[in-house]
């Protein structure tokens, strides 16, 4: 019999697993100046997922009302429908099994942690779950785990995650978490089974991402466990002891390149925002500007500066820095290793290192900060000095010459039993003039080490680059999901998009600077996951639309085409507004170009067929992904528009003499639609007849047949159906 835990320990490991089941609502906290909400969504979206539930905790009002102004709820949203659904969930637990009574799931979905920073790429976990979902039925989830080493900043500081696993089925046998500081808390409790595997890994190196891919079968287990509350301490647990009563089996994805980590705590908050400042995170970078009307600039040694920003000439910022918009330094003020939000004021001679300031924050004159949080609007008085480790929470003001010791927490101040008398200020903390007191966590609160979290269940819908996550079994999809954006029912309400240009810049700039950053990577023989990440980050500084983002895929393969046809034409980068900011090669402002494949290296010429052949299916699946959104529509207005930029370069071509456009058009349409399966028939049919010229065209002679036998296809398919329900009919 395993030695029983002492008390200490035990309420120890009930706190830990108290703060993993907490739903308080963080999401909206600032991180590197960005709301941590917009990272989680980003990367659900850069994942292709369609439809999401979201369950929030605390303050609900003022998540909806955030997400319901957002840029995920406008026209150009990535999202088909994105809904907060409301419970009295006081826990993660609580909420999956609200989300089973509704039954609005009823294939595979992605469970995501709202607290989540990541920039993984999905799709090979997807499949690997799809596979093995296909093989055996009972292997109900997929746990997303990203190796690390032993001490990484970002693991929890109290307690050490282990997962036991079977590594010839990607199976975990057994979890348990340990604790780093109780020293009678450190054995693994096993079973026999677990140690009767041939062989078993146990990984103490690996960040639980919080991201799992659950089968339908991991709500009704929720719910037939009522006492389950968190997904690793209960669920997880309770599954891994239950496996001779169910069968169920859970697996991991362990992942070794990109970024993932969660901001449970202020520990892991400040190693997040140092890694995206250091890019780790990239696509999701300050000078991204994942927001919009942000216009940051990376500057040298990764200091990043918004619009607006005023320095005096004695001031210095020095490295992994960043100042929002309408912030002021002044005279003599030194800004180190700190993240300063819009309109601060910093006075004279302030020497800040190592902090987090939000918004509208006031420093006085001579005053010193060390490694703190300071929330919006408080006021730092002159000649204060604040320690490692100080929280000022929103509004407090503290009076001249105060000084913080290390460890200190302060909010509001506190409110007195009585209504009729003004809340109390400890003058004590705060000085004279100032305003707060201590912070006191209510029984209600979690510990105050943790940042809490919030949960965002999302389902991943079908899309022609990805087969639907939710089509690994045979259930079909939720009626009640709704249509896309465009009519949907969702709790929130949509807003207005605005027009189809770019953040700050034309439509023509952006679309200028992203044909040439794509053409460089397919020159330079990049990757298409390289490719498409330096056109996400674009698409994310401007703001542009899924139709600019297609347009600009689109015009970048046919160019490419040609390019390989004729090695010596330049690639072209032009822009309407000069002074653009790009770290793409070629990409600068005005028209400068460049020639080659990278590194001075002269390319083979290639002729029509092959370099067609070469850059379409090498680099089309970019445009499946982030161009191509018509696959359930009746009108292919996505695939349409992509043949009419071929067809509009290649003609040109051919009129200009400079390349076999008519050959070029013939083998792209004959390679996305017959070979890629890329374009649909109605596609190509839609596009053809379309135009009014059909055959008249120059550039479409060639196509014609082409056409001709799509269309004889078309109706050999057509008839067969109408005599297969002919016959249905008479055996009725």
């Amino acid at each position: 019999m395993p030695p029983k835990a002492s008390k200490g320990s035990s309420r120890q490991k009930a706190q830990e697993e108290q703060r993993e089941d907490s739903l308080q609502a963080v999401c909206l906290l600032p991180l590197a100046n960005v709301p941590l909400i917009e990272y989680t969504l980003e990367f659900i979206a850069n994942a292709g997922i369609k439809d999401i539930f979201l369950y929030v905790g605390a303050h609900e009002e003022q998540v909806e009302d955030y997400i319901n102004n957002s840029r995920w709820m406008s026209s150009t949203s990535p999202f088909s429908s994105l809904t907060i659904l409301r419970c009295p969930a006081a826990s993660v637990g609580d909420a999956l099994r609200d989300l089973d009574k509704r039954d609005l799931i009823t294939g595979d979905f992605v469970l995501v942690l709202g607290d989540l920073v990541s920039n993984i790429n999905l799709d090979s976990a997807l499949s690997k779950h799809r596979a093995r979902r296909e093989k055996d039925k009972n292997a109900i989830m997929t746990m997303v785990l990203r190796e690390a080493g032993r001490e990484h900043r970002c693991k929890p500081q109290a307690r050490r995650p282990f997962f036991f696993i079977d590594p010839q089925q990607d199976r975990c046998l057994h979890y348990e978490d340990i604790s780093k500081t109780d020293p009678g808390d450190r054995r693994f409790h096993l079973d026999a089974d677990v140690l009767a595997t041939p062989e078993i890994e146990i990984r103490g190196d690996l960040i639980d991402c919080g991201i799992d891919i659950c089968t339908v079968d991991v709500l009704g287990l929720w719910t037939d466990n009522f006492d389950y509350k968190s997904i690793r301490s209960s669920f997880l647990r309770g599954v891994l002891q239950d496996y001779e009563l169910n069968g169920k089996t859970l697996h991991t994805h362990i992942i070794k390149e990109g970024y993932a980590s969660r901001v449970t705590s202020p520990r892991a908050y400040n190693a997040v925002a140092k890694d995206i400042i250091s890019r780790w995170t990239y696509p999701f970078t300050p000078d991204s500007n994942l927001m919009r009307g942000h216009t940051y600039r990376l500057l040298k040694n990764k200091i990043y500066l918004e619009a607006g920003v005023v320095l005096a000439r004695g001031s210095t910022v020095k490295a992994r820095s960043i100042l929002g918009k309408d912030t002021s330094v002044g005279d003599g003020s030194t800004i180190t290793d700190t993240i300063l939000g819009r309109r601060c004021q910093v006075g004279k001679n302030v020497k800040i290192t190592g902090c987090y300031i939000w918004d509208d924050v006031v420093i006085g004159d001579n005053s010193t900060v060390t490694s703190s949080i300071i929330a919006n609007e408080a006021v730092v008085g002159s000649n204060c000095t604040l320690h490692k480790n100080t929280f000022l929470s929103y509004t407090v003001r503290l009076s001249n010459d105060t000084t913080l010791q290390a460890n200190t927490r302060l909010a509001h101040a506190r409110r007195p039993a009585s209504p009729f008398k003004s809340p109390r200020s400890d003058s004590t903390l705060v000085g004279p003039h100032g305003a707060g007191s201590a912070y006191e966590p209510s029984d209600s609160d979690s510990d105050s080490e943790s940042l809490s979290l919030s949960l965002s269940l999302s389902r991943r819908t079908s899309s022609s680059s990805l087969p639907s996550i939710s089509t690994l079994n045979s259930a079909p999809t939720s009626p009640s999901l709704g249509p896309r954006r465009d009519s949907t029912t969702s709790i929130l309400s949509s807003t207005d998009g605005g027009p189809s240009t770019t953040g700050g810049r034309s439509a023509a700039a952006f679309l200028a600077e992203a044909v040439a950053s794509i053409q460089d990577g397919i020159l330079k023989n990049d990757d298409r996951d390289t490719v498409r990440l330096e056109l996400m980050a674009q698409r994310l500084s401007d703001n542009a639309s899924d139709t600019l983002v297609r347009d600009a895929i689109a015009r970048a393969l046919v160019k490419s085409v040609f390019t390989f046809i004729h090695p010596g034409a330049p690639v072209q980068a032009s822009a309407e507004e000069g002074g653009l900011l790009s770290s793409s090669p070629g990409s600068g402002s005005g028209t400068g170009g460049f020639t080659g494949g990278g590194g001075g290296e002269e390319r083979m010429t290639m002729p029509a067929k092959e370099a067609t052949h070469h850059v379409l299916k090498t680099y089309s699946p970019i445009l499946v992904k982030m161009g191509l959104f018509d696959d359930k529509e009746d009108v292919k207005k996505d695939q349409v528009a992509v043949l009419r930029e071929f067809e509009a370069e290649c003609a040109a071509r051919l009129r200009d003499g400079d390349g076999p456009g008519d050959k070029v058009l013939l083998f792209a349409v004959d390679v996305l639609h017959r070979e890629l399966e890329v374009l649909e028939d109605e596609a190509v049919l839609q596009w053809w007849d379309g135009d009014g010229e059909g055959e008249g065209k120059e550039v479409r002679k060639l196509v014609a047949s082409f056409v001709r036998w799509v269309r004889e296809a078309e109706s050999e398919s057509e008839s067969e159906d109408e005599d297969e329900e002919d016959d249905e009919e008479e055996d009725d």
